[in-house]
């Protein structure tokens, strides 16, 4: 409850979902440079490793960890990369 008491006094879903669009946009076109050299399994594993090294620093809570877990989790996201 405190949660979705803070997400909602200080809109957060608004302010995160407007910063995470730049950064997956960002991510793609990183990817989509790799593309050449990786097949759809190494991307994955490039997200992983990402969300790890982030993790490391950050820890698992935080926010990008998350993203790139997501990312790497999504086969839509991935499989957009090759359209």
């Amino acid at each position: 409850m405190i949660i979705n008491s803070h997400f909602e006094k200080l809109d957060l879903l608004t302010k995160y979902s407007k910063h995470s669009t730049g950064i997956i946009s960002t991510i793609e076109r990183t990817l989509r440079r790799k593309l050449n050299r990786l097949d759809k399994n190494q991307i994955v594993l490039d997200l992983i490793d990402h969300a790890e090294g982030t993790a490391e620093i950050y820890g698992y809570n935080y926010w990008e960890v998350s993203l790139y877990q997501g990312l790497a989790k999504s086969e839509q996201f991935v499989n957009s990369l090759y359209d």
